[in-house]
């Protein structure tokens, strides 16, 4: 997942870091399924990010332990991202997909501040077994 969203930030729709703050032996544990969720959430946060925002710039922060991950993405965007609003369908979506594995997303964006998701998830969904229960190799 690490290597994955240092790509991702190359083809980002505007300037953005990466921080991992995680041991290899616990970023291999990560299983296809959480990696691939969490990829296609923050990615679908850089691009509102700078799509709805009108942020300049965004930072991701990977933190992964023996017992679960989180990305953090924030932006200097305008803010006022709200989950609940009608028109954020995007939003609930990625909230949804996240609990899908058994992982949960928090939106903080006061209006004029920027916005930071927080999405936290274990490292295998609940409901992975075998198969389920690859590792992530991208």
């Amino acid at each position: 997942l690490a290597p994955a969203l240092k790509d991702l930030t190359g083809r980002a729709p505007l300037p953005t870091s990466v921080v991992v703050d995680a041991e290899e032996a616990d970023l291999t544990r990560i299983s296809q399924p959480v990696a691939t969720v969490v990829y296609f959430a923050v990615a679908e946060a850089l691009t509102n990010a700078a799509k709805h925002a009108q942020a300049k710039r965004a930072t991701i922060t990977l933190r992964c332990t023996s017992t679960g991950l989180s990305a953090v993405i924030t932006d200097d965007g305008r803010g006022g991202a709200d989950p609940e609003q009608e028109n954020a369908t995007g939003l609930r979506g990625m909230a949804q997909r996240v609990e899908s594995v058994g992982g949960a997303l928090d939106v903080v964006s006061p209006v004029g501040g920027g916005t930071t998701l927080t999405i936290t998830a274990p490292l295998m969904p609940p409901w992975a077994t075998g198969e389920d229960a690859t590792r992530a190799d991208f």
